[in-house]
C-alpha cells in the first residue's frame, strides 16, 4: 500500500489492520480522530470539524483511522471526497515539525509531536 509508505516517510507510524477497533484500546493516551479520506500519492490526510481540528492540535499523540475506500488516488479528489462529508476539512500529513535558524528539528511545536495512522482494509 503506496501511502503507508508515503506516510512512514513522513514520520507517522502506520498499522494497516483489519478492524481498527480490535487496536484502539492500545492508544487510550491519545487522541483518536477519523480520517474524511486521503491521498494516495501525498499521503494527505483530510479530516473534518471544528473540535477535531482543535484537539488534534492540542493533542500530544494524534491517532488517525483511515478506512481504505477513503483513500483516493490523487489530492483534488480526496479533498472533494472529504469536502463531500463535512464543511469544515484540514489536512496533515504527519507529526508537527519546525526548524530554528540553525536547523535544529522541533516536534510538536505547532501541533502533535506524535502521530500514528491505522489504515482499516476491512474484510
Amino acid at each position: 500500500m503506496r501511502i503507508a509508505e508515503v506516510l512512514r516517510r513522513n514520520g507517522a507510524d502506520v498499522l494497516v489492520v483489519r478492524d481498527a477497533n480490535e487496536v484502539l484500546e492500545k492508544f487510550r493516551d491519545a487522541y483518536v480522530s477519523h480520517a474524511l479520506s486521503a491521498d494516495e500519492k501525498t499521503g494527505v490526510i483530510f479530516l473534518g470539524g471544528v473540535e477535531d481540528k482543535r484537539q488534534s492540535a492540542l493533542a500530544e499523540y494524534h491517532v488517525i483511522v483511515l478506512r481504505a475506500e477513503d483513500i483516493m488516488e490523487d489530492v483534488l479528489s480526496a479533498y472533494a471526497h472529504a469536502r463531500a462529508r463535512s464543511n469544515h476539512v484540514f489536512a496533515t500529513s504527519s507529526p508537527s515539525k519546525t526548524a530554528d535558524i540553525e536547523g535544529k528539528l522541533v516536534f510538536g511545536m505547532h501541533g502533535p509531536r506524535r502521530v500514528t495512522v491505522i489504515i482499516e482494509v476491512g474484510e
